[in-house]
């Protein structure tokens, strides 16, 4: 664990939308091209949340877009996510 002291995110944190493909699973690649245009902007953070359909994604499939995501930011940023109970 980082004994960084985290300061506050202050500047533009965009909300991702979620990007599917034609059948419905989550389009991995969109999702990079999407996060490297924020980052690129110079975003001061990236979330997930309602905005990003998470809330009707699987646990499974909430943890590989978080796990995508976190990856790819590789702490260039922080990472927002909302911890949102999966519909029935």
């Amino acid at each position: 664990m980082s004994k960084k002291k985290s300061e506050p995110i202050t500047g533009a944190v965009p909300v991702m939308a979620m990007p599917f493909d034609s059948d419905g699973i989550i389009d991995e690649v969109s999702l990079h091209h999407q996060i490297d245009f924020c980052l690129t902007t110079m975003a001061k953070g990236i979330a997930f949340g309602i905005g990003s359909e998470s809330d009707m994604l699987t646990d499974a499939e909430r943890i590989q877009v978080w796990t995508l995501a976190a990856k790819h930011i590789d702490g260039q940023c922080p990472l927002v996510c909302s911890n949102l109970p999966c519909q029935p």
